[in-house]
């Protein structure tokens, strides 16, 4: 399950921010949810950490990554944005019409 702090360093890869690698110095960037993304393979990246602290040149999401990001944005979604067949109310409603109309067509030239 993702945390807002994953889906935050998960979209940053998907953007290509941290192109040329993260280490302690990076900001804007919690290293332990980097490293629990790492370690659960949502991202690749090289492991040039040395006793002095943790780096990792060249970070990329991998398909699992985007997967779970994917998933984490639908879930914030709100219930009505989750509903796709809202859309194709007007069309339906058309439809329906039409077969009334033709119900009734049919009914007065029997009648």
């Amino acid at each position: 399950m993702l945390t807002q702090e994953h889906a935050k360093i998960l979209q940053a890869l998907e953007d290509g921010q941290f192109a040329k690698g993260v280490d302690e110095s990076v900001r804007d960037i919690n290293m332990d949810a980097f490293e629990e993304l790492y370690r659960a393979k949502m991202l690749e990246a090289v492991d040039a950490g040395a006793d002095d602290g943790c780096c990792y040149l060249n970070p990329k999401i991998t398909n699992s990554g985007r997967q779970a990001l994917a998933d984490y944005r639908e879930q914030k979604k709100s219930w009505w944005q989750k509903l796709k067949w809202w859309k194709k109310v007007p069309s339906m409603l058309v439809g329906i019409a039409t077969i009334v109309g033709a119900i009734a067509t049919v009914y007065a030239v029997v009648k």
